[in-house]
């Protein structure tokens, strides 16, 4: 275990810094997208807004749809779209124009706009000061509640608190350890509901749910461990079968972190869209099984990919040279283990682990079809790599 958290420790030390090295940005068929340290959109966006990065600021209007994750993620122009955001903490206070989704450690909801639509929204500490037009779905361990919500509100966590001006239009749930007060400024009793769960029951806490499962039956953890088994031996066959794909993918990587990332959420986007397209035309609902497959290969892949990648650029800073077969499945095990250690905390472990996947798969899709929007840089690559069998 000492070992584990000695790997486990440079490697988010090493690793943040070495995505923070600069930033990148790309335009395309009215879409604006930006990752890197500071990414910020400071120009109109026509359509679409994809943003990453650790300081994520949107200050210009959005015509379409926000995407937005990182660790700090600000939204303060108004967005005629739906809005995306993940990370640690997330303040938006611009327009909504449709749906807003939003996951965070803390999240503050402030302005004069309503919410034109939906709000669904899990946190550790999250604040609505601002109306919503739809319905609103909320989790968290403190949720403070100052503004009307047009629909019905659906509860669970700890505590929860309602301010003057909070009123709910449709019926209000709440799910959780205790029954909670309910002014009746905000809902007469007939519209309010209470279930009991146990903390297991209540979203977001994953810890308690991992514990329950792990106690329960030996059967959690001889999957768990099949499972880990099969994506060890996949990952094998990638590193064995494509050493110098391998190798271009871990080169990109590094030297063009953001645009990796940039390309994962294209790809990711790509393979999602792929399958309402096909349900759209009855000469492709055959393919529908075929495109979930491609779509779980390529978030495995990816996974397995980035994982490897952010391994072996800490493990060669501890002076361990991965110029073998052994010693790269040595990384990439290493590497998977820290990643399922950090997986058990909550918010955070699904964040990595999602990150890594969109780092893995965009660092492939650059290397392999890049080449020209940065043919300097892959010829580079190719002159790098070129004794790799």
């Amino acid at each position: 275990m000492k070992t584990l958290i000695g790997v486990l420790v440079p490697l988010l030390a090493m690793a943040i810094p070495a995505l923070a090295a600069d930033t990148e940005r790309f335009n395309f068929g009215g879409d604006q997208y930006v990752a890197g340290q500071d990414a910020s959109l400071n120009s109109r966006t026509e359509h679409d807004a994809f943003a990453a990065g650790l300081n994520v600021v949107i200050a210009a209007p959005t015509s379409g749809d926000v995407h937005a994750g990182g660790l700090n993620v600000t939204i303060s122009a108004p967005v005629g779209g739906d809005v995306y955001a993940a990370a640690n903490t997330v303040s938006i206070s611009g327009a909504v124009g449709e749906d807003l989704t939003a996951f965070g450690g803390t999240i503050n909801l402030s302005g004069t706009e309503p919410i034109g639509g939906n709000l669904r929204s899990a946190a550790g500490s999250l604040t609505i000061d601002r109306p919503v037009n739809g319905s609103a779905l909320l989790s968290g361990a403190n949720i403070a509640i100052n503004a009307p919500i047009a629909g019905d509100l659906h509860l669970s966590g700890g505590s929860v608190t309602f301010g003057p001006d909070a009123k709910v239009g449709g019926f209000v749930e709440f799910r959780g350890t205790e029954p909670i007060d309910v002014p009746a400024s905000v809902a007469p009793a007939d519209r309010v509901t209470f279930t009991k769960v146990g903390t297991t029951d209540i979203a977001g806490d994953a810890k308690a749910i991992f514990d329950t499962a792990t106690e329960s039956s030996s059967f959690g953890w001889i999957a768990g461990l099949l499972g880990a088994l099969a994506v060890i031996i996949y990952g094998t066959i990638l590193l064995a079968v494509f050493p110098r794909r391998t190798e271009i993918g871990y080169l990109t990587a590094m030297a063009k972190p953001w645009k990796s990332l940039l390309f994962g959420l294209l790809a990711a986007a790509v393979y999602v869209g792929l399958i309402p397209v096909l349900l759209a035309t009855l000469i492709g609902i055959p393919l529908v099984p075929f495109a979930i497959i491609l779509l779980a290969l390529a978030a495995l892949t990816g996974f397995v990919a980035g994982t490897y990648f952010v391994a072996d650029r800490v493990l060669g800073a501890l002076n361990y040279d991965a110029d073998s077969l052994w010693k790269r499945i040595g990384a990439l095990v290493i590497g998977l283990i820290a990643v399922w250690i950090l997986g058990i905390i909550p918010f955070l472990g699904w964040l990595v682990q999602f990150g890594l996947g969109l780092f893995g798969l965009g660092a492939l899709s650059f290397s392999a079809i890049g080449r020209r929007i940065d043919t300097e840089f892959h010829h580079k690559l190719a002159d790098q790599t070129a004794t790799i069998g």
